[in-house]
Order: C-alpha cells, then structure tokens, then sequence
C-alpha cells in the first residue's frame, strides 16, 4: 500500500509519529471494505464508494460463497459422471482409449486427481474450525460432505478474517474452474434495454437469476429485474405516446459533452 501524500516524509528522515497514525488509519479503512467480488470495480478503477464487509466479506458476497459453496459438489458430480461415461463417452471410445493405452485397461484419469486435489482444500478450510472429524464418505462422498459442513457452518467463519478470505478465494477459484472442466457455464440472457446509468446496451440476466446485470468493465450496475421490468414498462408506454427512444451509446464510445452555452 502506498502511503498518501500527506503522509509521506523526506527520503532520509525517519519516519514520523504522525506519518505512521495516517498509515494505520488507512489500512484500517481498508480493512472495512468486502474483499469480494463487489468491489471489484471501484478497486480497479480507483473511484467509487466501496461496499463495507458485514464485518469482513458483506452479505452479498457471503451468500455467493455459501451458494458457490454448495454447487462446486453439484458440479465435482458432473465431472465424475463425464469421467464415467455417462454423459460423452461412448461404448466406442472407451474401447478405443484402452487400445491406446497399451493395456487394455482405462489411463488414469485427471478427473479423479482433480477432485482429490478439490477434497483436499475442502478439508483443511474444515480443519480450521473442526481439527478432530469423524471418517467422510460414510453417509455421501467427501467432497458432498466437506461442502455441506462449510456452507452450514460458515457463521464460524464469519468473523475470522485469516480463515474466511482464504476459504472465500479458494471456493471462487475452484467454482470457476469446474464450471469450465464440466462446461456447465451459467447461460446468459441479453435484455433489449440500453443501462439506465451508461446508456450501454449491455445488460444481462443469468438465466433463473432475479439480478440484471450491466456487462460494460466500466460500468457495472446491477438491479433487480423487477426494476428492468418496471424500466421496460415506462419505455413501452413512452414509445406507445410516440416519445423519442433514448440514445443508446456504443460500447467503448465516450459521453457526448453538453456544449457551453
């Protein structure tokens, strides 16, 4: 972190009492903000109010870790169901990867490491809040019961700043990564109307989200589809008036400037 410049001192000089109170005061400001996804934005383009953690991660983001939470082991099924065959391997192929394979027999599959490697992180967040566990695997398979305990239990994780973070970006990470492995990618869905905030026609709804999002890296307003649909509304009733529709702007082209009268 770079210090402000009224708090920077003299190259030579020691460094301040008052120097040292300024840095520490920011750093604990930072430390208000969600570490999330939702200040993604406002961190990469250096303007814009920053979301405050609810104490650390906000709700917003504490539900997308708990939601995420919950289909990284819907999503390790998918994978072990491909791996066996059942959704693009035929009888075929499996005959055919034996016979390159020298043996007869199937090569070892990256599937298999990859959701051992997925077990493996799973188990050390538990590990943080729950050194002595029973044996997994009993009642449902590793990955299904590490997943459910976390997400039941992140209240415990809540407030841990050192345990959560870490557990958040690694769940993220994992998320993303087997979204693609299983090409189950969420599918999006454009809506018609340009953003209310910059005029972009780059609006999008995940399908059986209730959240419309702006895609401009600019941008990124988010609302909720009932706002779109009641926007959508007032611009069906001004277009039935015979209004003019509002300007849309192409993406990447700058705001028109009111001229000086």
């Amino acid at each position: 972190m770079q210090p402000s410049s009224h708090a920077q001192s003299e190259p030579g000089e020691p460094v301040s009492a008052d120097v040292l109170d300024a840095l520490e005061q920011e750093r604990r400001e930072e430390e208000r903000h969600c570490p999330g996804a939702c200040n993604f934005l406002t961190r990469k383009n250096g303007r814009g109010v920053f979301v405050l953690g609810e104490p650390i991660l906000c709700e917003r983001c504490m539900t997308t870790l708990r939601n995420e939470l919950l289909a990284i082991d819907t999503l390790a099924g998918m994978l072990a169901a491909q791996d066996d065959g059942h959704r693009t391997s035929t009888g075929s192929d499996a005959a055919i990867r034996a016979h390159r394979s020298g043996t007869g027999r199937r090569s070892p599959s990256s599937v298999v490491d990859t959701i051992s490697e997925l077990e493996s992180v799973l188990r050390g967040h538990m590990r943080l809040k729950r050194p002595v566990a029973h044996k997994l695997g009993l009642l449902a398979r590793p990955v299904t019961e590490l997943a459910d305990w976390l997400a039941s239990n992140l209240p415990r994780y809540r407030d841990d700043r050192e345990a959560l973070i870490p557990l958040y970006e690694d769940v993220r990470r994992w998320h993303s990564r087997l979204v693609k492995m299983a090409k189950a990618g969420t599918a999006l869905i454009s809506k018609p109307l340009p953003c209310p905030r910059c005029r972009e026609r780059g609006l999008v709804q995940e399908r059986g989200s209730d959240v419309v999002k702006c895609t401009s890296p600019t941008c990124g307003k988010m609302m909720s589809a009932r706002d779109y649909d009641d926007l959508a509304a007032e611009a069906a009733e001004a277009a039935a008036a015979g209004a003019e529709p509002t300007p849309v702007r192409k993406r990447g082209a700058k705001a028109p400037v009111a001229e000086a009268s």
